[in-house]
């Protein structure tokens, strides 16, 4: 059955929950999403929220609880569905004793190359990825940056129309996150659809179109950036010189952060009307405003302002805020 509009993404309702040999644990909570076709969709969320498991979902790796997902149309588990996705785990692991360009031309022989055809993919990838150095090597003797590499360039073997990148920036310096980026927007410029969950919300701000935040299995808060960061008031920052200690002490009690940089006062308050009575403040102690500059929150502050207060409360009241750490335990002692 075909999704009634299609998106690179949708899913409807789908739900997960785990058997334990002592209770039931859902991960995932009737998850209602949408991803558009050439966009890169960020999903974020604290650790144990239910991201992984949702890629595992839409990756055909795992069977939902209940509930539906497409790609492209297409119900997830098809095989027309897997031909379109390329897929990266957190965590890539190949046999150890191939080396790097034998793993990436046996995958894409597996996608449908001819022989030729998968070894000229395989020396293309490894050199966009930087591994050409180390294409003869074996896999045993790649670092975990190394490992990251060679998990996207095996994820695009097959020239996917998504790419789900679990974590892609896990383990990569400072360069390698930048070059990560700049290769998930070539994707992007290609077409590609991209659907990946990171932890590393400045990397997220800087290539995202879309985000999804995740907790404790529900998704609870999805849109373009500018729209959720602009929701609340940006932050003002008043500089300001010539104030006494206590005109400083009277503004803390509207609510400001004050501290000294230099000779200057630096005052930072959230919301039009706290900033203007600080400035009525300024004026009557007798201060000189320097500066006002407007500070849109980041995407950082904004989710551990809402998302932050909601895993330390459930730390606070015994619960263990990571559901899926107790499901990997449990699949762990299956194998």
């Amino acid at each position: 059955m075909k999704s009634p509009r299609v998106h690179a993404i949708r899913t409807e309702k789908l739900s997960m929950t785990y058997r334990t040999w002592r209770s039931r644990v859902t991960v995932l909570k009737g998850l209602d999403l949408q991803v558009e076709r050439g966009e890169i969709f960020g999903y974020l969320g604290p650790n144990g929220a239910g991201k992984t498991t949702t890629l595992k979902l839409l990756a055909g790796f795992a069977r939902p609880t209940s509930g539906r997902a497409w790609l492209f149309g297409t119900p997830v588990g098809d095989d027309d569905a897997r031909r379109d996705v390329g897929f990266m785990p957190e965590h890539p692991a190949f046999p150890p004793h191939l080396r790097c360009q034998e793993i990436l031309t046996m995958s894409g022989r597996l996608s449908g190359l001819s022989g030729r055809d998968a070894r000229s993919r395989a020396r293309s990838l490894l050199a966009r990825a930087g591994l050409d150095g180390v294409a003869t090597q074996p896999v045993r003797h790649l670092s975990k940056g190394l490992l990251q590499w060679l998990g996207l360039a095996h994820a695009l073997m097959g020239r996917p129309h998504l790419l789900i990148l679990d974590e892609p920036m896990s383990g990569l310096d400072p360069g390698g996150r930048r070059r990560m980026r700049d290769l998930i927007l070539e994707e992007r410029a290609r077409g590609t659809s991209v659907f990946f969950s990171s932890h590393i919300l400045a990397d997220v701000e800087m290539i995202c179109d879309r985000v999804g935040i995740l907790l404790d299995g529900e998704i609870v808060q999805c849109g373009r950036l500018d729209e959720i960061l602009d929701r609340e008031m940006d932050r003002l920052e008043v500089r300001a010189e010539g104030l006494a200690e206590l005109t400083t002490r009277s503004m803390e009690r509207l609510g400001a952060r004050v501290g000294r940089v230099g000779a200057e006062t630096l005052i930072e308050v959230d919301g039009v009307e706290r900033a203007n009575r600080v400035l009525d403040e300024v004026r009557g102690g007798g201060g000189r405003v320097r500066s006002i500059t407007a500070r849109r929150q980041s995407l950082e502050e904004y989710f551990l302002r809402h998302v932050g207060r909601e895993t330390r409360g459930a730390e606070v009241n015994g619960a263990d805020p990571n559901p899926e750490r107790v499901v990997e335990t449990v699949e762990a002692g299956y194998r």
